[in-house]
């Protein structure tokens, strides 16, 4: 492991140097995460957070042990290092930041590591380590062969809801000034109730109107068709 692709420039900083750290690897597309061994995990960590200090913190804040806020909520984590995988016989392969290492998860602007520490002595390269890539696995060789892809995806706009609005929305529609904390049983049933019986009633006049046009339409169609027919 290594990072690479500093703005700053340089060589790129080594994070582990001997394979053996890694344990037994597996590569596996039933894994969602990408799991490391502990002292892999917490190097890798480490040097991430590092690199971030001295590179205007990625324009990002921490989070978490996991997650980084981006200084732009719309923006992607480009400033993040890219890490470069070096595989026994001299292959490469870079493990981009921007939907690779690092996803958006939960609320907007927010990006969590793809990367776990595994409990056991092991590598596990999950579905986060597969994305934007082909990866065919040569069973007869014992090869395993990686290429970049571009991948087609498919996004849902999801709805970014900030907690206080949801708050104040709830005040005003049930009417109690934000001094009252806490509602009784009662109070939280009242709106409900109210809200389920004009559904109920929207629901039968929407059912009366219906029976009646299914009553009389099929009539009318009829008797036009004998009249076309009759007509031609």
């Amino acid at each position: 492991f290594a990072l690479s692709g500093a703005p700053a420039g340089g060589s790129p900083a080594q994070v582990v140097l001997s394979g053996d750290e890694f344990g037994v690897t597996i590569v596996d597309s039933g894994t969602t995460f990408t799991y490391l061994p502990g002292p892999v995990h917490r190097s890798l960590v480490r040097s991430i957070d590092d690199y971030c200090a001295s590179n205007n913190g990625c324009e990002a804040t921490r989070e978490s042990e996991e997650c980084w806020r981006l200084n732009d909520a719309l923006g992607s984590p480009t400033m993040f290092p890219t890490l470069r995988m070096a595989f026994q016989g001299g292959a490469q392969f870079d493990w981009l930041p921007s939907g690779g290492y690092l996803q958006e998860r939960g609320e907007q602007g927010v990006w969590c590591q793809t990367f776990m520490e595994n409990s056991l002595y092991q590598t596990v390269l999950g579905i986060s380590w597969m994305l934007h890539k082909d990866v065919v696995f040569d069973l007869e060789n014992g090869r395993l062969g990686v290429v970049r892809a571009d991948c087609p995806e498919q996004h849902k706009e999801a709805d970014y809801l900030r907690k206080d609005e949801l708050v104040a929305d709830e005040l005003v529609a049930l009417r109690l000034p934000a001094r009252h904390g806490q509602l009784t049983q009662g109070q939280r049933a009242r709106p409900l109730c109210l809200a389920l019986g004009l559904s109920c009633l929207a629901a039968a006049v929407v059912t009366w109107t219906a029976m009646g046009r299914l009553q009389w339409r099929p009539r009318k169609s009829i008797r036009l068709h004998h009249a076309e027919v009759e007509g031609s």
